[in-house]
């Protein structure tokens, strides 16, 4: 049984979402957007009770509806165990092989929809819907993660856990027995609890070493219960090189402990046979994760996917959506005016545009220049690169700025740029820097002129955009200030670079500014156009 569509209306920031639903959900967006408040829902509509908070911008006049549509339902109700749930549920069902949940505020009490009609929530029903329906994990970000390696007899990961056990231990047909042959159930060698404990714990040390580096020893073990405590208390011991308690380590560890339980929780009742499902709600789940523990945590979600699960993941992290797979949907979430809306991103495009976004969505986030300027020869580019630092030394974003030179070829220059957008063309979007490079000229001489003239045809966005820049002689050495102008010719081509550098060092920046104006706007310009 699957959930393949879930609406929600008037929770929080959410007027309305209507969507389907894969094996695996990945919901990318920025902070503040809404993306939790999908998963307080469904919290919600799982166990919650209605609070003022929860309703859409506060006004209880508009109830708070979750829908969740269920499907395959036949082949999940054969495969119950329980035969008086099993009837119990038949006999609402009869046939059919979906259904709808629906729960509102109203009366906080979830109903059941078959064919379109409401059948409600019988009398003593709850018991036989709550064995049969997906089972909900929500691993949300306000869990105290200090808490999560010592297994407090009441935390969800003590519940998840003894939720296992239990359902072994009620297998064994000494269970009627208990009371009597507790210290032989648990304590004895051979034990059907104490087996299945063994593969419990190798199945959560197994995840858990695909999360740290070759050589690293853990060791997770299940303490022997308390009647009072039953199978809730845990312990972690991971040994680095220094053995020590999990609750010693830092947050990525006990997150890691934390979702390799869930992990093997999931992999444990498939393979027992076990047929209610699960329905993994990780928020952030990269929280705490260097990026290759990220890769992996994917990589073992998938395989709960794979086994019958369904997940949900609130995620910041590039690494959930990079990859390709069947099975799985990519959620754009976005706010506007305390309104939260919901995007499935079908296209390829769209899917390489939202990693992009998640990247940062600006060069400077990915280490890369915040503009380029194209100058054309090395006498332009050691000036620019002097008067940079003695005028723009404090200037971040300035320093960023990569210069380029085009060994005196205007047509050159004209390569660069396209060579600039070919490189910075990241996961087939446009371009990056086409609106953002600037171009410092020389101004064209006879044989330069049809080309200069044919490359702005061809790029007239450089034009409008104030991308080109020409200074109003064919040698910079003409438009130096005052005392340290030169005619056309002068100087010899060896001495131009060490003149210019002389010149940036020498010049004051009022000079610069009113007697180069062309050179200090095109600079300013390239200010303007670059990324932050």
């Amino acid at each position: 049984m699957k959930i393949t569509r879930i609406e929600v209306e008037n929770f929080r920031s959410i007027k309305k979402y209507d969507f389907d639903v894969s094996g695996f959900n990945i919901f990318v967006g920025q902070n503040n957007h809404g993306k939790t408040n999908l998963f307080e829902a469904i919290d919600w509509f799982d166990s919650g009770k209605t609070v003022d908070s929860n309703y859409h911008k506060y006004i209880k006049d508009n109830p708070i509806k979750v829908r969740i549509y269920y499907d395959d339902v036949q082949s999940t109700l054969d495969s119950l165990e329980n035969e008086g749930y099993k009837n119990a549920i038949k006999g609402v069902l009869g046939n059919d092989d979906n259904f709808i949940m629906e729960k509102t505020s109203e009366n906080d009490k979830r109903a059941m929809i078959v064919n379109g009609e409401d059948v409600g929530n019988p009398r003593g029903f709850d018991s036989a819907l709550n064995y049969f329906l997906p089972k909900i994990e929500y691993v949300t970000t306000k869990i105290r993660l200090n808490d999560v390696s010592g297994y407090k007899t009441k935390s969800p990961i003590a519940e998840m856990l003894s939720g296992v056990l239990s359902d072994v231990i009620k297998r064994d047909p000494k269970y009627r027995e208990f009371l009597n042959l507790f210290d032989e159930l648990f304590n004895s060698t051979g034990s059907v609890f104490r087996d299945s404990v063994s593969d419990i714990e190798e199945k959560v040390e197994f995840y858990l070493k695909k999360q740290f580096s070759e050589g690293t020893t853990v060791n997770f073990r299940i303490q022997d219960p308390k009647l009072e405590d039953m199978l809730k208390g845990f312990e972690t011991e991971v040994d680095d090189g220094i053995k020590t308690k999990a609750e010693n380590k830092g947050d990525g560890m006990q997150r890691a402990i934390m979702l390799a339980i869930i992990q093997s929780y999931a992999d444990y009742r498939k393979e027992n046979g076990i047929a209610q499902n699960f329905i993994f709600l990780i928020d952030e789940a990269e929280l705490h994760l260097h990026p290759s523990a990220q890769r992996a945590l994917k990589h073992a979600l998938r395989d709960i996917v794979e086994n019958g699960g369904q997940v949900f993941v609130n995620t910041h992290s590039s690494i959930f959506a990079n990859e390709k797979y069947e099975n799985q949907k990519i959620y754009n979430v976005k706010k506007k005016d305390g309104v939260s809306t919901l995007t499935s991103v079908e296209k390829e495009q769209e899917r390489l545009d939202s990693i992009y976004s998640l990247l940062g969505g600006s060069p400077g986030d990915l280490l890369l220049p915040s503009n380029f300027i194209i100058v054309e020869g090395q006498t332009e580019y050691n000036f620019l690169n002097k008067i940079r630092e003695r005028f723009y030394g404090e200037n971040a974003k300035c320093n960023n700025i990569k210069i380029l030179f085009a060994r005196g070829d205007t047509e050159r220059q004209r390569e660069i740029y396209h060579a600039i957008n070919q490189c910075y063309t990241p996961l087939l979007t446009n371009g990056v820097y086409k609106e953002q490079v600037v171009f410092l000229l020389d101004l064209p001489n006879s044989e330069q002129r049809e080309s200069f003239t044919d490359f702005k045809e061809t790029h007239p966005w450089l034009i409008e955009g104030e991308h080109i820049h020409v200074i109003p002689f064919e040698t910079i050495e003409e438009y130096y200030p005052g005392e340290w102008k030169k005619e056309k010719g002068e100087l010899p081509n060896e001495e131009k670079v060490s003149y210019g550098i002389s010149v940036a060092e020498n010049i004051t920046f009022d000079d610069f500014k009113t007697q180069m104006s062309v050179v200090y706007n095109m600079l300013e310009k390239a200010l303007e156009k670059g990324y932050e």
